[in-house]
């Protein structure tokens, strides 16, 4: 099973019997969950698109939380309070649990997450899978699903590929390579705020401005929206008729009456021309840390909101001078069923099944940075040293030398995936040395951290003496998978 966990859409995939992963309809008969919670009433939660319904007619519904999580922030509910982490758990729930009333218990299990997301975003996701009742998953960036899932679609002959992903609040690039039926992602980027929401906030900007012409009147955007009635769905409209037309009119309700706020397509353009300027700053990135060129692209694909799909469209085909596919909802789900059906191994599938998934090998990177805090003893300050930096091909492992100290034990090493220069960095990962554990005083040992090719954080010690002693035993506080 493969699950995108949306900001505003959710989809589930599953392995069929005959070796095909496909979407699954929800219980309303959707392709997409909305991902949306609503708290009727105390200890009564709705999940999904019964839920998105009462938003604007309940205080207690709450729509595109996965954008806040890892930031600290949390919501007051009829229950207490709830963070994002929270939310996520709940949709995980449903999502699951429509699979396994209908289809039987889940073997194996996908998560999508973006590129983009902090690595404290990503444990926070990882504490929702838990407190959803999984045990058995693992996790795909959203750029290596829509990469496995685009190779599948379009039958991909041998060569280099970019694929964009443009969200409701994030975008993510990523190039990767085709090698007869395998996959080797080169690199994979992802920025925060910039996604279709800035696209809309910039165009609601615009309408202040001309508001502002119109009236002589100078207010805010957010107090505008509220005395003109003008609603996002009024702005998406906008955007996606500008889309065929060169000029679209937005009505603003005044007490002068309504008032026809004109916008013209190159208005438009300039008005989120920024934002385009970064996402063609992102592709630019992503192809020089892949250390290739645009002519040497053999395919470029996008996935983003049909409202900016053809402004997309037509900025990625001017940088790249090459047509735009588009990837169709879901895309990532069925990325992450392929992902989770390959990771699973031979064993867990039919012979049918085997057949259909076609037999990869996939190289993905690096999903976050891992490194040790160490005593700088010249400051005696804790600093974070980057042993495997983000994005390295995987598998990947770096060892270095440790000494045991007069009293037999190593040296204490903290591992954490934050990878900044900070004082005070989040600790994610400790490594400890076991209580019963001694070696001789004065010893050698090889210490050994890395990515196996799963993205599982690893860390093993040897002892490097030929004498008998007792090799120390160290071990993640909190293993990752």
């Amino acid at each position: 099973m493969g699950i995108e966990l949306g900001v505003t859409h959710s989809y589930a995939g599953l392995l069929s019997a005959s070796g095909e992963p496909v979407l699954l309809p929800n219980r309303e008969g959707e392709l997409s969950t909305r991902s949306a919670i609503w708290f009727e009433d105390s200890g009564k939660v709705v999940v999904g698109t019964e839920a998105w319904k009462m938003r604007g007619l309940n205080d207690h519904v709450f729509l595109e939380f996965l954008r806040d999580i890892g930031h600290g922030v949390t919501y007051p509910t009829p229950d207490g309070t709830f963070s994002p982490s929270d939310f996520c758990a709940l949709m995980l729930k449903r999502l699951t649990t429509e699979v396994t009333e209908n289809k039987g218990s889940i073997s194996a299990l996908a998560i999508t997450i973006p590129a983009s997301l902090t690595d404290s975003a990503r444990h926070d996701i990882r504490r929702a899978a838990v407190m959803a009742g999984l045990s058995d998953f693992r996790f795909v960036d959203v750029s290596t699903s829509l990469a496995l899932s685009t190779q599948r679609r379009y039958q991909l002959s041998n060569g280099k590929y970019l694929v964009i992903s443009s969200g409701v609040c994030s975008t993510d690039a990523l190039v990767f390579e085709v090698i007869g039926n395998d996959v080797r992602v080169l690199y994979s980027l992802g920025i925060l705020q910039l996604g279709f929401r800035d696209f809309r906030n910039q165009i609601i900007d615009l309408i202040n401005r001309k508001y502002l012409q119109m009236t002589g009147n100078k207010i805010s955007a957010d107090e505008m929206l509220t005395s003109c009635m003008l609603t996002q769905w009024h702005v998406d409209q906008t955007i996606q008729s500008l889309e065929s037309r060169t000029k679209a009119t937005t009505p603003l309700r005044t007490d002068r009456g309504i008032l026809r706020c004109e916008i013209s397509r190159e208005e438009f353009v300039e008005s989120v021309k920024s934002l385009t300027e970064q996402i063609g700053l992102l592709v630019e990135s992503v192809l020089d840390f892949s250390r290739i060129s645009v002519r040497q692209l053999s395919g470029c694909f996008l996935q983003s909101e049909p409202e900016i799909r053809s402004h997309l469209t037509h900025s990625l085909k001017s940088l790249t001078s090459t047509s735009v596919l588009e990837m169709p909802e879901g895309s990532a789900a069925i990325g992450a069923t392929i992902y989770a059906a390959l990771s699973a191994g031979n064993e867990m599938l039919t012979d049918v099944q085997r057949i259909g998934v076609r037999q990869m090998l996939i190289q993905d990177l690096a999903p976050s940075f891992l490194g040790t805090i160490e005593l700088d003893r010249s400051t005696w300050k804790l600093r974070n040293r980057v042993i495997i930096p983000k994005g390295e091909p995987l598998p990947a492992y770096r060892s270095y030398e440790l000494t045991a100290d007069d009293s037999g034990q190593l040296a204490a090493i903290t591992l954490t995936e934050s990878g900044s220069e900070q004082e005070d960095p989040d600790f994610v990962n400790h490594i400890k040395t076991h209580p019963a554990s001694r070696v001789r005083p004065g010893s050698r040992h090889t210490l050994t951290i890395g990515f196996d090719k799963n993205g599982c954080a690893c860390v093993t010690i040897v002892c490097r003496d030929d004498d008998d002693g007792t090799s120390g035993f160290m071990e993640l506080a909190h293993p990752r998978r």
